[in-house]
């Protein structure tokens, strides 16, 4: 669902899929065995496209356009609660990157009502999807929820570390997500809660380890710094304890199609869906 501007309070689903399509990929889901986790998004419907401009700049100074907004979000929500426990989903995240209001104090009781209610229409797990940086050690609402979300695109380098074909390497790259995990397990402990992460991905792109968050870093390929990341990310967090309970890879937009190196064929191996978004070489440690 996409709000008009940053400081709108109602909203519209311009992009939002059928249920039919959610239940579809739900039951794919968990035919494969997977945990099925539906994540809705608010968008800002903006001069530059839906997405320019980032919802966490979403904000209200008005008191009334604040309780308004949620009267619009919480009605969203338990639909997206209703869908939810239909389709048998293992979690829902009630919210993602949206600084600017949940960091808000003024929102915290219509956060708390909110998740009062989708509870009633939903028994699955509840978390937030909160923002790797000024925002997941600041939600003032997470002892309502069952687990604390962060889309994690913490930066693992420094931009002249990562510039260059195949830097960082693995080791360098592990060490900084020790440093890392070492922090949020500090912060989930410290919250009685276990730990999701939201999103993670990198794209192809040169230098974006020193930026996972940015689309494109560079006009400079390369496949071996994202290999890297992703060999990182995998092998650092398997060797946490329970504390870290899921981690889920963003689907990063690819050319596709008459690309080679997104295309996929009909006799294509088991897996290579991931490779429509996610390149060799570093496709094949997601498999």
């Amino acid at each position: 669902t996409y709000g008009t501007n940053i400081s709108t309070t109602s909203s519209h689903g311009h992009a939002r899929p059928d249920d039919s399509a959610i239940q579809a990929a739900v039951q794919a889901a968990d035919a494969l065995g997977m945990t099925v986790t539906i994540n809705p998004f608010v968008e800002v419907d903006a001069a530059g496209g839906i997405g320019s401009v980032w919802r966490g700049s979403m904000n209200f100074s008005d008191p009334d356009d604040l309780a308004t907004w949620f009267v619009n979000y919480e009605s969203y929500m338990c639909e997206m609660g209703q869908l939810a426990e239909t389709y048998g989903a293992d979690r829902l995240f009630i919210g993602s990157e949206l600084q600017g209001i949940s960091l808000d104090g003024d929102a915290t009781p219509y956060w708390e009502s909110m998740i009062a209610s989708v509870r009633s229409v939903y028994g699955g797990e509840l978390s937030y999807a909160a923002n790797y940086n000024w925002e997941y050690d600041h939600v003032p609402f997470w002892d309502d929820l069952d687990a604390i979300g962060i889309d994690a695109y913490f930066e693992l380098a420094s931009k002249a570390e990562a510039s260059g074909l195949g830097n960082p390497s693995v080791q360098t790259l592990e060490e900084a997500w020790e440093n890392i995990l070492s922090g949020v397990q500090t912060y989930g402990s410290g919250q009685g809660l276990p730990v999701v992460f939201s999103e993670v991905g990198y794209t192809y792109w040169d230098g974006t380890t020193a930026h996972p968050w940015h689309w494109q870093t560079s006009t400079d390929e390369d496949y071996q710094e994202q290999l890297n990341a992703y060999q990182a990310v995998i092998h650092a967090t398997d060797l946490q304890g329970s504390w870290l309970d899921e981690m889920t890879f963003w689907h990063w937009s690819m050319p596709g199609g008459e690309d080679s190196h997104y295309a996929i064929t009909a006799d294509s191996l088991p897996g290579t869906y991931i490779g429509g978004y996610v390149p060799e070489p570093a496709s094949l440690v997601l498999m």
